[in-house]
């Protein structure tokens, strides 16, 4: 592929990036009224959205070994994810109708009707998250030629997905609703996701796929070994999604103590964690390209995260004068509230959010010289991530 073609679809996958968290930011908004509960709404968003991606992430990886235009594929899955995101309206209708009969029978059980909610959200929900799932191991099987790319090219598109992320939240948590109301937001969201997988369907346009040589299958060419064995690899993937999604979950609550919107609080979190996820896949490439021993790398990586997230909630008192709240009635200025919970977090989890976030990606330095291709290793890698996430 041309240079300017690369880039365009390296663009297109940070729009992606992009859209995928204005979708996961405005279910979260919207499942606050559904559930009436605001932890209740999160823990769904996000374990419905992780769900989706762990099993789409095993599902194209799996298949993308046999697709011959994987660029083209990619479109179809963007336009897919536009596509099913539709259903969400229905989802709504849905349990407007339903909402009374739900009452009836589940309102006096609170566990069984939160599991009935989770169900309708679940099925409605899973496809496009399980279409997003799909997307970086199709694009890895197609940038990923030769042997021993997998860590310098997967922490690549891991970053500029994670960047594009990054510019979702910031639109979705604090932009586009309130310019243009949640509807007109999503709806453009939708749009923008048929836009993007049209784009890619043209740049991919007559393109097949060009013989590659195997990503992994380095054993089987005499190569050198991978550092980590499959089932070790597969369990520190699960390991730093578990560790990931449940340190921004608790640092949510930790926040919670001490502002006043819980949705701005999960907004800014999520906002500083993803720079903190696109700068750790940074260096984790820039690491991937060293001739250090992944193993020892790793080591380095996991305990400098440990240390510095045993840090984090003793200098949370601190800035907070002992748990009180983050801003003084002086501050009534709602650029100063948002500076001040920007300083805040980025004080005490920028560093432990960069060590976790390269953990992840430098696993996929890790994975060459398996015997899997790109594609599978990275759909594999994903999905053990993200059930660790959920």
């Amino acid at each position: 592929m041309p240079k300017s073609q690369t880039r365009i679809i390296y663009f297109l996958f940070f729009i992606s990036g992009a859209l995928g968290l204005i979708y996961e930011v405005l279910w979260l908004k919207e499942l606050q009224v559904l559930f009436g509960n605001t932890a209740y709404a999160t823990a769904t968003t996000l374990t419905v959205f992780f769900l989706g991606l762990s099993a789409g992430g095993w599902y194209w990886g799996k298949r993308s070994t046999s697709i011959s235009n994987l660029i083209r594929a990619y479109g179809l899955l963007e336009i897919g994810i536009g596509l099913t995101a539709v259903l969400y309206f229905a989802l709504l209708a849905l349990y407007r109708a339903l909402y009374s009969d739900l009452f009836e029978i589940f309102g006096n059980t609170t566990p069984l009707f939160v599991v009935t909610k989770f169900t309708l959200s679940l099925s409605i929900l899973f496809l496009p998250a399980f279409f997003m799932g799909g997307t970086l191991p199709l694009l890895s099987q197609y940038f990923v030629r030769r042997p021993g790319e997998l860590g310098k090219t997967g922490t690549s598109l891991y970053a500029v997905n994670t960047a594009g992320a990054v510019l979702g939240v910031l639109l979705a948590g604090f932009l586009l609703p309130a310019v243009m109301g949640y509807t007109l937001s999503y709806v453009t969201a939708i749009l923008s996701s048929g836009l993007v997988g049209l784009l890619a369907v043209l740049v991919g346009r007559g393109m097949e796929k060009k013989p590659l040589r195997d990503a992994g299958g380095e054993q089987e060419r005499g190569g050198k070994n991978p550092a980590l064995s499959p089932p070790l690899l597969y369990f520190l993937a699960f390991a730093s999604g578990f560790q990931a999604l449940a340190l921004q979950v608790l640092w949510t609550r930790m926040f919670s103590q001490v502002l006043q919107n819980t949705v701005y609080t999960f907004s800014m979190i999520l906002i500083v964690f993803l720079i903190a996820l696109a700068v750790g896949a940074a260096l984790a490439g820039l690491l991937s390209r060293t001739g250090f021993d992944p193993i020892m790398v790793l080591t380095v990586l996991l305990a400098l995260a440990g240390l510095s997230c045993s840090l984090a909630p003793p200098l949370f008192y601190h800035v907070t004068q002992g748990l009180d709240r983050l801003l003084s009635h002086d501050y009534d200025r709602w650029m100063l509230y948002l500076l001040s919970l920007l300083g805040a977090t980025v004080l005490i989890l920028l560093v432990p959010g960069i060590l976790l976030g390269s953990v992840f990606p430098y696993l996929m330095k890790a994975a060459e010289g398996t015997s899997y291709k790109a594609g599978p290793i990275m759909g594999r890698i994903l999905s053990a991530n993200t059930s660790g996430a959920i």
